[in-house]
């Protein structure tokens, strides 16, 4: 075994999946304010809605800014706590003995390096993915989980910049209308991510306590609490 402490993943795990379902609530809850938004905007369009037009627009700006920053303080609260769990889970690949992997610090520090962070994050994760399950033959293992979470995580990331970029200057209820379902589509993906990440940290704690386990019973040093 490496000389790296090996600590249970069982706390950071059980702390991200909780900050991801309340991040999903959020989202889901937005979800449901765009699609009240778009109907909104389309009663407009073919003059069909009833009541104070005004008043109802008004009240839905107000929710959505209340949400958008509720989504705000749960995604970075999530972004730091993954962050920690990737050093952690990274450490204990680590410690099980696997070799030729990325190290703790720079499987972190790879997400804020420009055009690295296109390819690091995801060798990191996938290292770990396969490791967790084999840290002896990790390059044996596959990883279609870490590709889907990826290409989310990617489509999500630069997606947030093409909906806040677009239809920049254009004016009318047509430009409102497919943004919003710009957006709603952004929020489903927002919350396929966080489900697949919630799939992913869960079998990565499963997948390292069980190797070790075995490691353990062969002498292993004891585990560290979380």
């Amino acid at each position: 075994m490496a000389d790296k402490p090996y600590r249970d993943l069982a706390t950071i795990t059980k702390v991200v999946l909780a900050v991801l379902v309340v991040l999903s609530l959020v989202e889901v809850a937005r979800l449901v304010g765009l699609v009240m938004q778009h109907s909104l905007l389309v009663s407009f369009r073919d003059h069909t809605f009833g009541g104070d037009f005004m008043q109802r627009a008004r009240a839905n700006d107000a929710r959505q800014q209340v949400l958008a920053g509720l989504n705000l303080v749960a995604l970075l609260t999530m972004l730091i706590l993954f962050l920690r769990w990737i050093y952690r889970a990274m450490s204990n690949v680590h410690a099980l003995g696997a070799t030729d992997v990325e190290s703790p610090g720079w499987s972190v520090g790879s997400f804020f390096v420009p055009f690295v962070n296109f390819v690091v994050p995801y060798t990191a994760m996938s290292q770990i993915w396969r490791a967790s399950a084999s840290a002896g033959h990790w390059q044996d293992e596959t990883a279609p989980i870490v590709g889907v979470w990826w290409a989310l995580w990617l489509i999500v990331a630069l997606g947030g910049y093409v909906v806040a970029f677009m239809l920049t200057g254009e004016h009318g209820v047509a430009p409102l209308i497919l943004r919003t379902r710009t957006d709603m589509g952004y929020t489903v993906l927002e919350i396929a991510r966080n489900v697949v990440m919630m799939l992913l940290v869960t079998r990565v704690r499963a997948r390292q306590d069980a190797q070790w386990r075995v490691a353990d019973n062969f002498g292993g040093a004891p585990v560290m609490p979380s």
